[in-house]
């Protein structure tokens, strides 16, 4: 091969892989951050859990109406360039025999206050297909 291939090719891959990087590491972020919320709500830390949600808004209530019956695995993550993380988890309701099983959009931003760096501040059930939307970081 002639050494102007070679080069993009291998500058393909180095920009696949470090897609792939920032990919994994946001999926981490955003379960870390479910699974501390999840905890937090089930051992009644409210001193953590209000670190990690805003008080009072939609998560919140969300969660204190599914009294510890709820199971988070992340299935996408994205970070952005303002830092903001998406994802789409697939939420587990154990509440009801047989159990429901639904898709959210989960949104968090960058918090000082929080152990994880992240306050979840949005989410909601996708009726529809949820989507991460615009280009987040380490993406061509």
């Amino acid at each position: 091969m002639h050494s102007p291939t070679i080069l993009f090719l291998l500058s393909a891959v180095i920009g696949l892989a470090s897609g792939t990087i920032y990919w994994s590491m946001a999926m981490d972020k955003a379960q870390t951050q479910s699974d501390m919320i999840l905890s937090a709500h089930s051992n009644h830390n409210t001193g953590l859990l209000y670190k990690l949600i805003p008080f009072g808004k939609d998560i919140d209530r969300y969660l204190a109406d599914n009294h510890n019956q709820l199971k988070v695995h992340i299935k996408q993550a994205a970070e952005f360039e303002n830092g903001t993380l998406r994802a789409i988890a697939f939420i587990r309701d154990d509440s009801t025999v047989p159990p429901k099983f639904y898709r959210a959009e989960l949104t968090m931003t960058k918090s000082d206050a929080s152990p994880t760096g992240y306050t979840m501040s949005k989410g909601y059930i996708c009726h529809d297909a949820c989507e991460l939307g615009t280009k987040p970081l380490g993406f061509i």
